[in-house]
């Protein structure tokens, strides 16, 4: 019985009709089917694949967007579908059952899945969380002592705070940037913009 589908979602689509609503998709979240979907950023640019993707989103469907490696379903733990070409069309396809593969595969797709930035679609617009809002001046200066590794107690006395100030504010903006780990949350600064991009040394430490 499938409890989950991910998927990853990129260009090319069927010439038909690229923007066609996923009515599969929608009658799965009715009956409880879990997705959690990485679109590639190309996907936001075809000609009204919006739609689609509000559709899912409205219903339930957890959607992220990323650079997207390859297009890919996994459903379950059970079986994983690739193209079997590349560039990848929209013809073949290879079936995965290998459960040693399949464990890559998952690990992959969650390793992509945390870095993601969240999405919402409203009205025929999408909207990266967190795209048009910076750092505050408080995270400003937090940001490159955290990602750079320092704990809480160093970036307390380098910013004269006590270590209770440091954690809720650490708190507080990790929630803002949908993290979960420090990691993901330099990573996510630097996707949003609020860290430079060209300074690899500061997520790369975190």
């Amino acid at each position: 019985m499938r409890e989950q589908i991910r998927a990853c979602d990129a260009p090319p689509y069927p010439e038909a009709n690229p923007a066609q609503v996923n009515t599969t998709e929608l009658d799965h979240l009715r009956r409880g089917i879990r997705y959690r979907i990485l679109y590639d950023r190309r996907a936001l640019d075809v000609p009204g694949r919006l739609a689609d993707l509000e559709a899912g989103i409205a219903a339930g469907e957890q959607a992220r967007v990323a650079d997207v490696p390859l297009k890919m379903t996994i459903v379950d733990e059970s079986v994983a579908v690739l193209p079997v070409r590349h560039p990848p069309d929209v013809e073949s396809r290879l079936v995965i059952r290998d459960p040693v593969l399949l464990r890559a595969l998952s690990a992959l797709f969650e390793m992509y899945w945390e870095r993601a930035l969240p999405l919402r679609v409203s009205g025929g617009l999408a909207q990266l969380s967190g795209d048009a809002e910076g750092p505050s001046a408080d995270e400003a200066h937090l940001l490159p002592l955290l990602v750079a590794g320092l704990t809480d107690q160093e970036i307390a006395a380098q910013l004269t705070l006590s270590d209770r100030t440091v954690r809720s504010r650490v708190r507080a903006m990790m929630a803002r940037l949908d993290a979960t780990t420090r990691f993901q949350a330099g990573y996510q600064a630097v996707a949003r913009g609020w860290l430079a991009r060209d300074d690899p040394d500061r997520v790369d430490a975190a």
